[in-house]
C-alpha cells in the first residue's frame, strides 16, 4: 500500500511539472520522465508516466527482474561503487500500450 502511494504522489508531481493533460490527450502510455542518479553506493530512478490507468511497471537491474519494485514509479537498489549498472523499465497502460526506458551509469559514492 506504502508503494502505491509513493507511486501515486511521483505521478502526481510529475503532472505537476509537465502541466495538465488535455481532455484530448490520446491515451498512449509513456514516460514523461525517467532518470536514474547514484550516490552513497545506490541506484535511485524515477519515473512519471502517462496513459490510461492502472499501469503495470516493471524493473530489471543489469538483466535481474526486480519483483518488489512491481507497478512502482521508484526503484532503490544498492550498487557496487565503480561497477556499472544498467537500469530499464517497461510500462504498460490499461489500454495495453506499451513504453520503455534505459539508464547507464557508473556506481558513485557521493553525489557528483
Amino acid at each position: 500500500m506504502r508503494r502505491r502511494t509513493l507511486a501515486a504522489l511521483v505521478l502526481l508531481a510529475g503532472g505537476l511539472f509537465t502541466g495538465a493533460p488535455s481532455a484530448f490527450a490520446s491515451s498512449t502510455a509513456g514516460l514523461s520522465y525517467f532518470d536514474c542518479d547514484t550516490g552513497a553506493a545506490l541506484v535511485v530512478c524515477s519515473a512519471a508516466v502517462d496513459g490510461t490507468p492502472p499501469f503495470s511497471i516493471r524493473w530489471t537491474v543489469n538483466g535481474a527482474p526486480q519483483p518488489f519494485f512491481n507497478d512502482s514509479a521508484v526503484l532503490r537498489v544498492g550498487c557496487v561503487v565503480g561497477r556499472p549498472f544498467d537500469v530499464q523499465i517497461a510500462v504498460v497502460d490499461a489500454a495495453g500500450t506499451s513504453a520503455t526506458g534505459r539508464e547507464r551509469g557508473v556506481c558513485r559514492r557521493i553525489q557528483e
